[in-house]
């Protein structure tokens, strides 16, 4: 199929972009050096968005963040020229953190208490505010007349500061700035277009729904809109919700598509060309909805991250590699790291390991385990030269990736599992399926091999009586060999494996439709309904199962998620009617119920009917193999569950870990 609309040029204010697809801002707090990687990894944009930029010391996201100034100008440039150097535009965004910010300095419209930050956004002084809209305007200056930019994006959604003006959920003023919400965004882009002049790009991204019912309505949002377009803005991007986490905005439960037709309506009413944005549909309906729509674009986010040669794919009509959508977007495993996880591609967020370094000298390689861990690893191993055998004791490859595609919306990591096969098939690593792998079969095959064991972990089994009658079952039994269950069942745990079991369970059979998802979440219009909230109680159809969520820990089911993006995966649990106990003492099972106290010192007994009890209270290494070979002196390296169980069902994780251990192995 040909995409001509996605690769036509398009302008935009004074500029012409080579194409429609837009590199969206991805704030992943990359070093200069590591951002110039980033973007020259993935040419093909037609226009590249780049974080980072905080105009204003307030607006900084974390105290050591730096603001755009001369001291920073000439790592912005560099940027910029490598953008330009694959045939981009390059456009900066200001972005204000505002009410985001993890700092004491905090701004926002009104006094604010932030839980993600743990935080109180102060109210930002009248007196303080030109200092703001110059520091704004001078970043523009700098971005576009000294470092080289051909525009700049204001950021103004989310908690940004020019949002928590606009929106009624914040902004509780009874001066100027509050009777006019408008106001602090008008006059923001009026001071940024003076510094600029008439033909940069000047893009604004818009909060297009608040997701709360005192969010602004609709004829509020035009107006808003008009008013930036007369000031000077000349394209439109959009960013949806006030706090991250309650509503699933971009993860893997959303339907593609979801926020389009809310986008178009926006766009029937506007001249600026606006900037289309996801969980995106596949490819040919990106060009349909171009066809339809002139003057628009469409903004890549994740899906470059997942397959940088995604423009060349989508252009040559070849397949690409899908974005698994992880809960919160991508994953941070290493705090202390700072960087994130892409199961898609684990050299993602690594510059230093794109190109993997060849050995020295030819290098046997024998991978057990055919997990995603040991697929990755077998797959950087051989693209460092190696020969590389991968041993599976299934019958096919995958283990935890196939067992992820059974969670609703997760389908996708079937699909990933089937593509790394096939390409470990191309590369020449050599697989074996239907083997057990144990110190004999070492002694007699290993020869001199470097040795990475991915043999994954077990479901932990805890001490309580009845735990072995045939109505109790392990997450690995549902997720991996697919046991049926019945319409009653309890999930002990409050675990990662403990939650996604729980999904699986209420799951529907089949995707659920964009409309029906809307509903459940209580999403409607933003024409009708301000902040796109119904306004009632969401309809949700009645799941197969009753599901009792059940933890051994006190302070609440999904305590260690609240306050995060991933929130909503405990709300989803609830909203289906997920019954959740927490701090429960268990103190038997039979065939027909078990039996639990809840508190420490409680004596009073529960007894729950269920037709069957799912153990998800963690796991542990399978040490069998590992302990032999100790035993027998032979070397190796252990990876994923080997090293860090509490880990284990987390694809992501498993996939950058064995990615790690081959690009470890001594040269």
């Amino acid at each position: 199929m040909s995409f001509d609309a996605l690769f036509a040029p398009s302008a935009v204010g004074g500029r012409t972009l080579p194409n429609r697809i837009v590199a969206a801002p991805r704030f992943l707090r990359l070093s200069p050096e590591a951002m110039r990687a980033w973007f020259a990894r993935r040419p093909g944009a037609g226009m590249c968005i780049v974080p980072g930029a905080a105009p204003h010391f307030t607006g900084k996201v974390e105290s050591a963040d730096p603001v755009l100034g001369e001291a920073y100008l000439e790592d912005f440039r560099a940027v910029a020229e490598t953008i330009h150097a694959s045939g981009a535009r390059a456009v900066l965004q200001l972005s204000h953190a505002g009410a985001a910010a993890d700092h004491p300095f905090a701004l926002a419209a009104s006094p604010m208490w932030n839980p993600q930050t743990k935080r109180r956004a102060h109210r930002a002084p009248v007196l303080g505010l030109p200092a703001i809209f110059h520091a704004y305007g001078r970043s523009a200056y700098l971005a576009v007349k000294e470092a080289g930019y051909d525009g700049v994006e204001i950021d103004g959604g989310g908690l940004s500061l020019p949002n928590t003006f606009f929106s009624g959920v914040i902004n509780k003023r009874r001066d100027g700035w509050g009777r006019d919400r408008t106001r602090f965004g008008v006059e923001l882009v009026e001071r940024v277009r003076s510094y600029l002049g008439p033909t940069p790009i000047l893009a604004f991204r818009l909060s297009l729904m608040d997701f709360d019912p005192e969010g602004p309505a609709w004829h509020e949002i035009l107006t808003y809109a008009h008013a930036l377009e007369t000031a000077g803005v000349n394209c439109f991007s959009f960013a949806l919700g006030i706090r991250r986490g309650e509503i699933p905005v971009q993860s893997a439960m959303t339907p593609p598509g979801t926020w389009i037709p809310v986008m178009e309506q926006f766009a029937n009413e506007l001249k600026s060309p606006v900037i289309f944005s996801g969980p995106l549909p596949a490819p040919e309906d990106l060009h349909e909805l171009l066809v339809r729509r002139p003057g628009a674009l469409v903004e890549v986010d994740r899906e470059t991250t997942a397959d940088p040669a995604w423009c060349a794919h989508v252009r040559a009509d070849e397949p690409v590699r899908p974005c698994m959508r992880c809960a919160g977007g991508c994953p941070v495993h290493r705090p202390d790291e700072g960087l994130p996880a892409c199961p898609s591609d684990p050299a993602a967020f690594i510059p230093d390991w794109e190109k993997p370094r060849a050995f020295a000298s030819g290098k046997d390689v024998i991978v057990v385990g055919g997990g995603p861990a040991g697929m990755s690893a077998a797959r950087a191993a051989r693209l460092r030269g190696a020969r590389v055998r991968l041993i599976e004791k299934r019958a096919q490859l995958g283990g935890g990736l196939l067992a992820a595609a059974k969670l609703p919306g997760q389908e996708g990591w079937a699909k990933l599992a089937r593509d790394m096969a096939e390409e470990l098939e191309r590369l020449g690593v050599e697989v074996t399926t239907g083997v057990q792998v144990d110190a004999e079969w070492m002694i007699r095959k290993r020869v001199d091999a470097h040795v990475i064991l991915a043999v994954g972990a077990r479901p932990v089994i805890p001490d309580i009586p009845g735990i072995d009658g045939p109505n109790v079952l392990t997450y690995e039994d549902l997720m991996t060999d697919g046991v049926p269950v019945g319409r009653r069942v309890a999930v002990l745990g409050d675990t990662y494996a403990g939650r996604a079991v729980s999904a699986m369970l209420i799951a529907p059979n089949g995707n659920i439709s964009r409309e029906a998802w809307l509903r459940a979440w209580g999403i409607g219009s933003p024409v009708r309904h301000p902040g796109g909230m119904l306004g009632f109680v969401p309809h949700i159809e009645l799941p197969m199962r009753s599901v009792t969520l059940i933890s051994d820990r006190p302070g609440g089911v999904g305590a260690q998620i609240l306050n995060t993006p991933r929130a909503y995966e405990l709300q989803w649990l609830r909203m289906n009617g997920v019954q959740t106990v927490d701090d429960a003492r268990f103190d038997s099972i039979d065939p027909y119920a078990i039996r639990i106290r809840v508190g420490e010192d409680s004596k009073e007994q529960h007894i729950l009917r269920v037709d069957h009890i799912v153990l998800a209270m963690g796991c542990e290494p399978k040490k069998e193999l590992a302990n032999a070979l100790r035993a027998l002196a032979i070397p190796f390296e252990g990876v994923d569950s080997q090293t860090t169980p509490q880990n284990a069902w987390r694809a992501s994780w498993a996939l950058r870990n064995g990615f790690e251990a081959a690009m470890r192995l001594p040269d």
